[in-house]
């Protein structure tokens, strides 16, 4: 009896640890990770469109690569920055926990 109190014990403390994981709610590898899909998503999306923004001023046709690069970086930037704002004000978990007794 006094075994099977303290595993459960144990198992209840080990469960609340992997909940409070950096990857579980979302830490800084996870947004780095985001933050890299997205530049790179970005970046073909603009390479591909040409906006006028990012072409060379003298040739229509010819990227200049270093404005590509920066507009895809800054893009990809505000968007990991509007994901953590939505997943840190709770949008992104149910209201009620599933391991709550009722």
């Amino acid at each position: 009896m006094e075994g099977d109190r303290l595993v459960s014990q144990y198992d209840n403390e080990m469960e609340g640890h992997m909940n409070q994981s950096h990857w579980h709610n979302g830490g800084f590898g996870v947004y780095l990770l985001w933050f890299i899909v997205i530049a790179v998503l970005i970046w073909l999306i603009l390479y591909s469109l040409r906006p006028t923004w990012v072409v060379l001023e003298d040739d229509t046709t010819k990227v200049d690569s270093g404005r590509l690069l920066l507009a895809a970086l800054i893009i990809a930037f505000i968007i990991v920055i509007i994901i953590w704002a939505v997943r840190s004000a709770g949008f992104g978990q149910s209201a009620v926990s599933s391991e709550e007794e009722v």
